[in-house]
């Protein structure tokens, strides 16, 4: 098996993944949903997690598809395209850092 076939079935095993962790998050979300209604006096803030579970989640994955990007300029040595990319994958990374920082704060 290629370098290029492993990587798309990693891809695939990958996607495969983060969709079933979606409907657990999804039936558990709903199961507190549930719990939440039945138990007025519990306050959560399930709408706030999930905007915040999906900006990291949005961040993370233009973290990876930007060293997905610099990997191929790498192997087709497109060597004029890593300044860019790596000046990118360090805004992503800040990005993500600082929102990981806000969320803890």
């Amino acid at each position: 098996m290629t370098d290029k076939e492993m990587n798309k079935l990693a891809d695939i095993i990958i996607n495969r993944l983060k969709a079933a962790q979606r409907e657990l998050d999804e039936e558990f979300y709903s199961k507190v949903e549930e719990l939440a209604e039945n138990n007025p006096d519990v306050v959560l803030e399930i709408e706030e997690t999930r905007a915040i579970r999906s900006k990291l989640e949005e961040l993370m994955f233009k973290l990876k598809e930007l060293e997905e990007q610099q990997k191929v300029a790498l192997d087709n040595e497109h060597y004029e395209h890593l300044p860019y990319l790596a000046r990118e994958i360090v805004k992503a990374q800040e990005a993500i850092k600082n929102f990981k920082t806000e969320e803890d704060e």
